[in-house]
């Protein structure tokens, strides 16, 4: 207990450094959760949603600037369209707040859906863990939409893990409008003959594109599809990807 105790005021100490570093001593641009608010900024603005903005100028070495653009859906910014209200620095602390109670609820749906009980020792193994994951310190880099994207997530397992397929379809439908990769569930649907889940995910999928054409128009979307075209850094070492590795 007393090795526990130890364990747990470094990670605690090492998660305040890594919280100074990230939020007070922030670069200028805001990594990832800059990219898309200046986006929204910038169409508030009459400018183009996908074009450069301070967000997407990168400055990966001393000699070498590159623009990593915002590849969220246009219907995405409608997440963040009242955090324009305010500054870019409340608007982080807002968001990482918000994902963090996701993170948090969603963590109990999952403990209350498996039914798990964990000691004070398996508590510590499971939060060394979580801190030690490079994906962990990723996120809270980033400030990206992990969290938040986790809790419809954890719902949609929690409802097929109860026969409850369509309403699981649902919420995929909305996870793949936001990030087209989990379209993947399709054929695990489709494979595990669950075609009125796949009817659901589909319409719920388009539902958001068109509530996203509405309020931005057709021409937006079309940019955000040129954008994703451009995407010219998979090389770097945060991406799961076969250049990245």
């Amino acid at each position: 207990r007393f090795s526990l105790i130890i364990l747990m005021t470094i990670l605690v100490l090492w998660n305040f450094f890594l919280a100074k570093t990230t939020i007070v001593n922030y670069s200028f641009n805001f990594q990832d959760f800059g990219r898309f608010y200046y986006a929204l900024i910038a169409y508030q603005n009459g400018q183009e949603m996908y074009g450069p903005t301070q967000g997407t100028l990168i400055q990966l070495t001393p000699l070498f600037a590159q623009h990593i653009w915002d590849l969220n859906p246009p219907h995405f910014h409608l997440l963040i369209f009242p955090l324009t209200y305010i500054s870019i620095q409340e608007a982080l602390v807002t968001w990482l707040g918000i994902s963090y109670i996701a993170f948090l609820v969603s963590g109990y749906l999952i403990f209350k859906e498996l039914h798990l009980s964990l000691t004070i020792s398996e508590w510590g193994i499971a939060l060394g863990l979580f801190l030690g994951f490079s994906g962990t310190s990723q996120i809270l880099l980033t400030a990206q939409v992990t969290f938040l994207l986790l809790l419809p997530l954890t719902l949609a397992w929690i409802h097929a893990r109860q026969g409850r397929w369509t309403t699981a379809g649902i919420y995929l439908g909305f996870l793949a409008s936001t990030k087209v990769f989990l379209l993947l569930f399709l054929p695990y649907l489709l494979f595990r003959r669950q075609f009125r889940a796949c009817i659901a995910m589909l319409i719920s999928c388009l539902l958001w594109f068109g509530i996203g054409i509405v309020v931005f128009g057709w021409q937006v979307y079309l940019d955000w599809a040129y954008t994703l075209t451009q995407v010219t850094w998979a090389w770097g070492h945060t991406n799961a990807s076969l250049m990245g590795i």
